[in-house]
């Protein structure tokens, strides 16, 4: 365009220009396919260019929400698994709790029974050492050694090494 307008001729005292009106006309018409073509390359362009832009930004967008998701995923499971390990920790802590009681308990039980046990044989031998101390003050200390040597011990829980005679055993019951 600027080749045609300086190709044109200058108009005295003005800063107009002939120009010749075809081949202007010409290039006006060329302009008007070619602009408008490029305009649209260009709309295109920027419309492709746009698209892209907006795919991105979704993807970037739906990339944060998933790490976002997977991030509170993993801040849930560790929490789960926390409450977990420390439910775990307090059934464990219990089962010690209850069994140490437990245990407690029957050894309370156990001292309990062996020391009525130990009463009951207390007045079980004191039972036999009177009946014992009857019998021989009956027979007499030397008759019951006579009649009977080979029957003869210590008396386990003198411990001075009286020699006593065995009676024969009967089977009865305590008095309680």
């Amino acid at each position: 365009m600027a080749e045609l307008v300086n190709q044109g001729w200058q108009v005295p005292f003005t800063s107009y220009r002939v120009v010749r009106g075809h081949e202007v006309e010409q290039l006006l018409d060329r302009m008007r396919i070619n602009v408008p073509s490029s305009i649209r390359e260009s709309e295109k362009t920027v419309a492709e260019r746009d698209r892209i832009l907006a795919e991105a930004k979704s993807a970037a967008d739906r990339i944060v929400e998933d790490a976002h998701r997977r991030a509170l995923e993993i801040l849930n499971e560790r929490a789960l698994l926390e409450r977990a390990r420390q439910e775990s920790q307090r059934i464990v802590d219990r089962g010690r709790a209850d069994a140490q009681y437990r245990v407690d308990e029957a050894d309370r039980y156990t001292i309990g029974a062996l020391r009525g046990l130990r009463e009951e044989l207390r007045a079980l031998i004191h039972q036999v050492d009177s009946g014992l101390a009857m019998m021989e003050g009956q027979v007499g200390p030397t008759a019951a050694q006579s009649e009977h040597p080979t029957q003869q011990r210590s008396h386990p829980r003198s411990g001075e090494g009286k020699d006593e005679v065995n009676a024969p055993e009967t089977h009865r019951e305590p008095n309680q």
